[in-house]
């Protein structure tokens, strides 16, 4: 799945989650801690719960389409830095877009994140 995708698709699950929580929280206020308000609430924790797991099984990958010309060839555009993207398709070049998901792909963020403590 896209991260377009990903992010329309989370989008969808927060309207149901607040309605839950409002619904949970205005049961609990009506009529105390009954049947109806513990299934609500065991509901959310379980979209949590499943939420987290999803994010942790199937994780984040870069999106490499160059929004000049749409092809799959960014990359980044220095090699000790997590932000900027270069197109060497098209020329596009984005200096402040993040490339972190691209240098996490291509090895150990470590010496990254150490050259940007050292310089910043």
């Amino acid at each position: 799945m896209s991260e377009g995708r990903r992010t329309r698709a989370a989008a969808w699950l927060v309207p149901p989650m607040m309605i839950g929580a409002t619904l949970a929280g205005v049961l609990l206020v009506m009529r105390g801690p009954d049947r109806a308000f513990g299934i609500a609430a065991g509901s959310l924790f379980a979209l949590l719960v499943g939420w987290v797991l999803a994010s942790t099984l199937w994780p984040a990958h870069a999106d490499r389409t160059c929004p000049g010309c749409g092809r799959e060839s960014l990359q980044r555009l220095e090699p000790l830095s997590a932000r900027g993207v270069t197109c060497p398709a098209c020329g596009h070049v984005d200096p402040e877009r993040s490339s972190f998901l691209m240098a996490e792909e291509e090895g150990p963020v470590e010496p990254i994140a150490l050259a940007e403590r050292r310089s910043g």
